[in-house]
């Protein structure tokens, strides 16, 4: 035998709890003093912040790492400082990634004015060379 008890019955919402239902949707509709925008707005706030706290997070393992694998990423130990402790709002990725490609940019540069002519010899420097 199943000896589940009684089946329990689901009783409609009073007149009332209708009422009142049909009220907070009304409410909600027509934005009365700004609440709906008031509450999309903290929604939005909270959102950043969120994502500040994770993307800060993410960077904290570098804080762990030595000088050796920072440098192959293009990076220095003070550059992760900076980036943490900057403004909550600022992306903390954004700041590296800017700092890594200046870098770049300037040992491409150092390299390009430092590396010898590989064009060919013109006719005029052979004959010179020759004698």
């Amino acid at each position: 035998m199943d000896d589940a008890g009684p089946a329990k019955v689901r009783r409609q919402p009073s007149a009332f709890l209708k009422a009142v239902i049909r009220f907070c949707a009304e409410f909600m509709e027509i934005d009365m003093f700004g609440f709906k925008t008031a509450a999309l707005a903290a929604g939005r706030r909270f959102s950043r912040l969120f994502s500040a706290f994770f993307g800060r997070r993410v960077i904290v393992p570098l804080l762990y790492a030595n000088e050796r694998m920072l440098r192959d990423v293009g990076l220095s130990r003070a550059d992760i400082v900076d980036c943490l402790s900057g403004s909550l709002c600022a992306a903390p990725s954004r700041l590296l990634i800017e700092r890594i490609n200046a870098r770049c940019k300037e040992q491409h540069a150092a390299v390009a004015t430092n590396a010898r002519p590989t064009s060919p010899k013109t006719i005029e420097q052979r004959d010179q060379i020759a004698a």
